[in-house]
């Protein structure tokens, strides 16, 4: 039964000519199911209500599953701003359904509420979780308040006629996403983004010009007032509110390390106490995310090789896997929890396999859905229960998880205009906050001059995010890999600009490990196998291995042999494959083989980033080590190791004569993150690609689905 007239429970009054909720306020237009199972729980309030018996009633017994219904449950939650664990106005059993709980009342038309005025969304505002007009979705349609009104048992046919007609004409609307004017926060690539429980404001790091790190930074959305809230040199990569946004999480990355930390914050963006280390320092920390109504937190975290999705008990400190852990150089290891917190889906990321999108039942780990996904991801969100948003360097796509189904919503590869995306966080229903990097970032290859001359410095060539160049022995000739969808083409560039193809291969992954020192010969990993490409034949040759998890590889000095190292039990473990007969010979395992003079004389890097030589099987300690975690390309020419460093905003190469014991540092760039470094096989030119400094901005978006 629908009241015909508005009525009053707790805050609220019900409008039922517009559907709408009312408060002192703001006004809450109610999507129709949710209007419908809110009088329906009311006019029954005296008992429990099933969800069979929702289905019968509310939704006619049109075949809808469980989730619909609880989730249409949830935004009636929502709206009323009611919680499960201690229910003001809807309480719910296992097995016997919901019930109503709040004493209902009639109300004079003539309320002396007045409706709120609907927020708009401007470069210093955002819409509040409620302010969605209904009138904006294609299958929610509302009437508005006239002032003679027909009797309510007329109108509402028209109603359900109208919401018919709109459901048969439009069962699939086309997916907008549209995005609006940036908020003026800080300039500085921004590597953080989170918004307050009360969406009045959001938290962001960013690499501002008055500092070398990230710092953490609260903007107040509506004043746009923006405020300070660390300074120093922090690498603040990640932060989260906790739901009752009375603290904020961070961590820290700093000496090699992540530290995870809590601290209380106000509402108006000041500390109110020091910071509290909740775990000791982690190898590896990436993302966070605090499960609402809970003392619990989520994070990514573990070895750069073994990343894997635990859950901390803020309480008692306990710290749970959740998943098993991704052997082999994993990457972000990306995940999103559902609007109940009863599903988890994550993207499982390593070098050489194929990426696996999983969604899995949080508290039994029961796996409902997975199937391999073709990129890697920076972001993935629950839009509901069905869908997610799933955010990569190709596009915002919005998928359908229990088929697969997707469709692209934006692409993420826009020219001439604001492009990659890499932060999605939700407002509301329908809008959205989106960080996304600004001007150029194709990032820049540069050549230098001899070895130690930071003369000559030119741009090669501008290539896109991830890309590699490497030198051959030919002066100004380079081999790259450029990609589309899931083809590779392996190119050669000559001295005079011109490009020549050496080699098409359906597969998005292909990569160059090594040139070997003719510069004739190159090893691939081809669908995550090693092969050898010899240039002037374009022939292309697999090794003769057992297929493994490879991890890197690279010529031996002489040129005699490929050094091949993959991971067995969480641990690398090296080969010498001989070129001429194929013979394999086990050389080292437990530690990275980064270069080799001969079958018995090579370098390693230790786990405490110490390097060390082994000789004839005996290891020599060697006097230099790396300082920071992100340890770029490592070489080794003419008896002298070069390698690259960076602590993602700055980047250091340094080289070490294995000789005399020489170690300098003879290229230091601030703000210039190291991706990828290469020397010619003489050791007389060397290629550098770090990305410039950049910026993001963090755009309002508004999306109909």
């Amino acid at each position: 039964m629908m009241p015909e007239q508005p009525v009053r429970f707790g805050d609220f009054i019900l409008c039922p000519v517009n559907q709408q909720l009312q408060t002192t306020e703001q006004n809450i237009t109610l999507e129709p199911k949710v209007y419908s199972v809110l009088c329906y729980l009311m006019t029954h309030h005296q008992r429990f209500v099933s969800l069979e018996e929702l289905h019968q009633q509310v939704w006619a017994g049109r075949v809808v599953s469980d989730t619909a219904v609880r989730r249409t449950i949830s935004k009636l939650r929502a709206a009323l701003q009611d919680q499960a664990e201690t229910p003001k106005y809807i309480q719910s059993a296992a097995r016997r359904g919901y019930r109503w709980l709040a004493e209902v009342e009639p109300v004079a038309t003539t309320s002396s509420i007045k409706p709120a005025r609907e927020p708009s969304l401007t470069p210093a505002h955002t819409i509040s979780d409620t302010s969605v007009a209904a009138a904006e979705e294609m299958d929610s349609p509302t009437i508005s308040a006239r002032k003679t009104l027909k009797p309510w048992w007329l109108a509402m046919p028209l109603v359900l006629l109208a919401g018919l007609l709109g459901w048969l004409m439009f069962p699939e609307t086309e997916p907008t996403w549209q995005r609006l004017d940036p908020l003026p926060t800080i300039e500085g690539e921004k590597l953080a983004l989170a918004i307050s429980p009360d969406r009045n404001a959001i938290v962001y790091s960013s690499n501002s010009m008055n500092h070398a790190g990230q710092e953490l930074y609260w903007h107040h959305l509506e004043s746009g007032r923006t405020r300070q809230l660390t300074s120093g040199n922090h690498q603040i990569m990640w932060a989260e509110y906790h739901h009752d946004g009375q603290s904020l999480f961070y961590h820290d990355y700093q000496q090699g390390l992540y530290q995870l930390y809590r601290r209380p914050i106000s509402s108006s963006g000041e500390w109110l106490g020091p910071a509290e280390a909740l775990l000791p320092p982690q190898p590896r920390m990436l993302q966070l995310t605090s499960i609402p109504g809970t003392d619990k937190l989520l994070l990514s975290m573990g070895q750069s090789d073994a990343m894997q999705i635990k859950q901390l008990d803020l309480i008692s400190g306990e710290l749970q896997p959740l998943t098993h852990a991704v052997i082999g150089n994993s990457s972000d290891y990306p995940f999103a929890l559902s609007a109940d917190n009863s599903m988890l889906a994550y993207l499982r990321t390593a070098k050489a396999q194929p990426h696996l999108l999983t969604v899995v039942q949080r508290e039994t780990g029961r796996v409902l859905h997975q199937q391999v996904y073709p990129d890697i991801a920076f972001r993935l969100k629950f839009y509901d229960d069905e869908h997610l948003l799933i955010l990569d360097d190709k596009a915002l796509t919005l998928m359908h998880w229990p088929s697969g189904a997707s469709q692209m919503i934006e692409s993420n590869q826009e020219q001439g205009g604001p492009g990659l995306s890499r932060f999605l966080v939700r407002v509301s229903e329908q809008d959205w906050l989106q960080s996304r990097i600004v001007g150029n970032v194709q990032g820049f290859l540069h050549q230098f001059g001899p070895i130690g001359d930071l003369s000559n410095r030119a741009i090669v060539a501008s290539l896109a995010p991830g890309a590699t160049m490497y030198l051959t022995a030919t002066p100004g000739q380079y081999l790259m890999v450029q990609r589309q969808a899931a083809l590779s083409r392996l190119v050669l560039q000559q001295p005079d600009g011109q490009s020549l193809t050496l080699l098409d291969v359906e597969d998005a992954n292909l990569m160059i490990q090594a040139v070997h020192p003719d510069g004739e010969q190159v090893v691939l990993f081809l669908h995550g196998r090693p092969h050898l490409f010899r240039i002037p034949e374009g022939q292309l040759t697999a090794l003769s291995v057992r297929p493994q998890l490879w991890q890197s590889a690279r010529f031996e000095g002489s040129g005699q042999a490929v050094i091949l190292t993959y991971i067995e039990n969480a641990a690398p473990v090296t080969v010498r494959y001989q070129l001429d007969n194929g013979q394999i010979t086990p050389m080292h395992q437990g530690e990275r083989v980064v270069a080799s003079l001969s079958a018995n004389d090579f370098i390693v890097l230790r786990d405490d980033q110490h390097f060390a030589r082994v000789r004839y099987g005996k290891t020599e300690l060697l006097p230099i080590q790396t300082r920071q975690q992100f340890v770029g390309s490592i070489h080794l020419r003419q008896n002298m190791l070069f390698w690259g460093e960076t602590d993602l905003k700055n980047t250091w190469i340094y080289r070490y004569d294995l000789t005399s014991g020489e170690l300098q540092q003879w290229q230091a760039d601030r703000r210039q993150m190291l991706q990828h470094f290469d020397i010619s096989p003489d050791a007389t030119l060397w290629l550098l690609r770090h990305v410039p400094r950049i910026d993001t901005q963090i755009y309002p978006a508004r999306s109909r689905f």
